[in-house]
């Protein structure tokens, strides 16, 4: 069994500033394929880059086995794709884990989302439903909550 103590971490991506200073420029520049593609694009974010991205997270740890973690993860808007301008909302997430440890035997409870929030991770706009084929909104969503038990046997 390891010692005792809490750790925290943090842990911030500023999109705008470590991409658009140091490595690459986020910004869709006008040209004939991006204006074929989708005519306005130019001067917006690429898609799946959002302004920021935040991870908080602490762990315990006592001297008799008992541990526990939390992971908060925050993520700003986004646009879906190039081809059109549907957004994803910025949205959080939050996950927990606590357990026992002995000598060769750990159980652990945990939750991801354990929040529920629903938030999407993938988007598309465009003409799929006759007769009509009007443009619509299709999202896929993240995982919803999810919990379990885990039990490890170490030898």
């Amino acid at each position: 069994m390891k010692g005792g103590g809490i750790t925290l971490q943090i842990n911030e991506i500023q999109s705008k500033i470590v991409l658009d200073q140091f490595l690459l420029d986020t910004k869709i520049k006008s040209s004939s394929a991006t204006d074929a593609v989708s005519p306005g694009a130019a001067g917006r974010d690429l898609a799946h880059a959002p302004e920021y991205t935040l991870n908080v997270g602490a762990s315990y740890r006592d001297n008799q086995g008992w541990f526990g973690r939390f992971d908060f993860t925050l993520v700003d808007e986004f646009y879906f794709d190039i081809s059109n301008n549907e957004k994803a909302d910025n949205y959080q997430i939050a996950n927990l884990r606590i357990g026992k440890e002995w000598q060769y035997w750990t159980v652990e409870a945990w939750g991801r989302n354990i929040f529920d929030e629903d938030y999407e991770t993938r988007g598309f706009f465009f003409g799929n439903e006759p007769p009509a084929f009007a443009e619509t909104r299709y999202t896929k969503f993240g995982d919803p909550r999810t919990i379990g038990l885990t039990v490890r046997y170490s030898y």
